[in-house]
C-alpha cells in the first residue's frame, strides 16, 4: 500500500514501521519512500530503511510520533535529518541535485503580541498547510523550530531554485486571513544547494546566511526610500 500511495499518488512516506527478513531473522525497520520526478511525471520511487530492532529508544520515538512535529504535522528536526541521507544517496548515485530553503516568518511574533499564543499556533499552522499544498508532493518540508520552516527540493535546471523560493514566499505572503483575522505575513527565504555545500550542516548554515543577506537587503532598500 506505501508503495501504491507513493507511484500513484506522490506521497512521501517517512519512518514506517515494520519488519523484514534477514538472514532468516525477523527485524524491526523504519522505512522511508518518496517518489522520483522527471519532467513532472513520477517515474519511480527512492526509498531507504533503518534496522531498529536493537535501538528501542528510537523504536519508541517512531511509535510516540517524535519524528513529526506535534502542532502542524511536518517533519520535525530529527525526522528532518533522518530523512536528510535519503537526498544525499540520490545525488551521489543518480547525480540528483537538491536545495535547502530557509524559511523565516519576519512579523510571526506581533501575532503572538497582540492575539496570544493560540492563534500564533494557527497561523504556524496555516503556514504549514499553505506549504504541503504548494511543495508537498515534490519537496520534504519540516517545521524546524518555532516560525523557521526546512525544504528540501531536487532540480534538474538551476533555473528551478529561484523559481521554487519564488513560489514559497509568494505563497506564505498570500495568507491573509487566519481564523477571520486579518493576517499580512512577509517572509524570507533563503537558499543553499547540495552540490556546493556538501553535508547537511554547511548547507543548513549557508541557507540561513542567505536569508539573512536577503533581509538586510529589503531592510536597506526600504530605509533608501
Amino acid at each position: 500500500q506505501d508503495e501504491w500511495d507513493v507511484l500513484k499518488r506522490g506521497r512521501v512516506t517517512n519512518m514506517v514501521p515494520g519488519q523484514c527478513i534477514a538472514n532468516g531473522t525477523v527485524r524491526n525497520i523504519a522505512a522511508t519512500k518518496r517518489p522520483i520526478y522527471r519532467n513532472g511525471e513520477i517515474i519511480g520511487l527512492l526509498g531507504y530503511f533503518i534496522d531498529v530492532t536493537k535501538d528501542m529508544n528510537l523504536r519508541c520515538k517512531i511509535a510516540e510520533g517524535g519524528l513529526h512535529d506535534k502542532l502542524t504535522g511536518l517533519l520535525s528536526g530529527r525526522g528532518f535529518r533522518l530523512t536528510f541521507p535519503e537526498y544525499e544517496e540520490a545525488y551521489r548515485f543518480e547525480g540528483v541535485d537538491f536545495a535547502m530553503y530557509y524559511l523565516d516568518i519576519e512579523n510571526f511574533r506581533q501575532f503572538n503580541r497582540n492575539f496570544g499564543v493560540d492563534f500564533g499556533d494557527h497561523v504556524l499552522n496555516a503556514v504549514a498547510s499553505t506549504l504541503e499544498t504548494e511543495l508537498g508532493k515534490k519537496s520534504v518540508i519540516c517545521r524546524y523550530t518555532g516560525d523557521i520552516f526546512l525544504v528540501l527540493h531536487q532540480f534538474l535546471q538551476i533555473d528551478e531554485i529561484e523559481a521554487v523560493r519564488k513560489q514559497i514566499e509568494d505563497a506564505i505572503n498570500s495568507i491573509r486571513e487566519v481564523d477571520d483575522v486579518y493576517c499580512n505575513l512577509y517572509s524570507h527565504t533563503g537558499v543553499a544547494t547540495y552540490s556546493s555545500y556538501p553535508d547537511l550542516d554547511n548547507l543548513f548554515r549557508h541557507a540561513e546566511e542567505n536569508m539573512k543577506e536577503r533581509r538586510k537587503a529589503d531592510e536597506d532598500k526600504n530605509k533608501e526610500e
